[in-house]
């Protein structure tokens, strides 16, 4: 009867006792790796934008008088665009 009741107790022993020898070899092995640098470095890029400028234009009235009108044109730009990336190696 002694028996009966210490089979489930050497069971448990033995499995806590496989998990924690198995743990210490994991983190053994994880100290033999070299360390991971890490840092942020600058990446450009360009995005196209439409941006507005003015522009006179003379035109002539039905008289054929010149006057001025002002115009508002827009005109495509490449614009930089400065993004941080993380870079280990």
């Amino acid at each position: 009867m002694l028996r009966k009741k210490l089979i489930p107790f050497a069971l448990i022993c033995a499995s806590c006792l496989f998990v924690f020898t198995s743990a210490q070899e994991v983190s053994a092995r994880s100290y033999a790796q070299p360390p991971v640098r890490c840092m942020w470095k600058p990446v450009v890029t360009y995005q196209y934008q439409n941006r507005s400028f003015v522009h006179f234009v003379t035109r002539y009235d039905h008289h054929g008088h010149p006057y001025r009108v002002r115009q508002v044109c827009y005109k495509t730009v490449k614009v930089p665009v400065t993004k941080w990336v993380k870079v280990c190696y």
